[in-house]
């Protein structure tokens, strides 16, 4: 009975390893442990339709949307 228990708790630690490391990798969001304000402007210059879209209903004048493309996309 006790090899049991010692073996629950040793599958349980090894899982609660595993879900942490995994969790830590997930945040990171790359292997080399990435950028994050660079991850967000890659998605929000490939979705930049979809962006802008969101931005015209929002109330955004053509002017402030132009600056955004600019700051983001460089031209």
């Amino acid at each position: 009975m006790a090899a049991v228990t010692v073996a629950v708790c040793f599958a349980v630690i090894v899982g609660a390893f595993v879900v942490s490391a995994l969790r830590r990798r997930l945040r990171e969001g790359e292997p080399g442990g990435g950028d994050v304000a660079a991850s967000q402007r890659h998605y929000l210059a490939a979705n930049w339709a979809e962006v802008e879209a969101a931005a015209r209903r929002g109330g955004m004048t053509p002017d402030e949307i132009a600056a955004v493309r600019r700051n983001l996309l460089g031209g």
